[in-house]
């Protein structure tokens, strides 16, 4: 991930300095267990994805930025470099935060109700309700 790069500038570290000192930032500091970078690699009926009653399997993979426990459950983060209005950042990136709830649901046998687009060109998280 090019934000903790070894080239760090002072832009970005007080951009990592205000996501440490958020509300997310403080919760994920205090966490248990946290699971950077965690792969995952499924496969899901088609209708899942597409709709209809095809019965294909497709292949899903990614890799999930972030997620942690606090005292409430699991929390998943994808951080994001956009420069966009948040409606439009919440419609692009829905469908690839669906998908990832519902692997690490799979993977964790445990709901992932809060799900967060943490936003780096503007230091903010934006939260989804799935």
């Amino acid at each position: 991930n090019e934000i903790f790069s070894d080239n760090l500038t002072l832009d970005d570290a007080a951009k990592i300095e205000s996501f440490l000192t958020s509300p997310l930032g403080i919760k994920l500091r205090k966490s248990p267990k946290v699971y950077r970078e965690k792969e995952f690699l499924m496969f899901m009926d088609s209708s899942e994805i597409f709709g209809g009653d095809a019965e294909r399997k497709i292949m899903v993979q990614g890799i999930i930025d972030l997620c942690f426990e606090d005292n409430n459950g699991m929390i998943l983060v994808d951080y994001k470099l956009a420069s966009m209005p948040e409606n439009k950042i919440k419609e692009t990136y829905r469908y690839q935060l669906e998908l990832y709830k519902y692997a690490l649901s799979k993977l964790f046998n445990v709901d992932f109700s809060r799900i967060n687009a943490y936003i780096w060109d503007i230091n903010r998280c934006i939260s989804y309700k799935m």
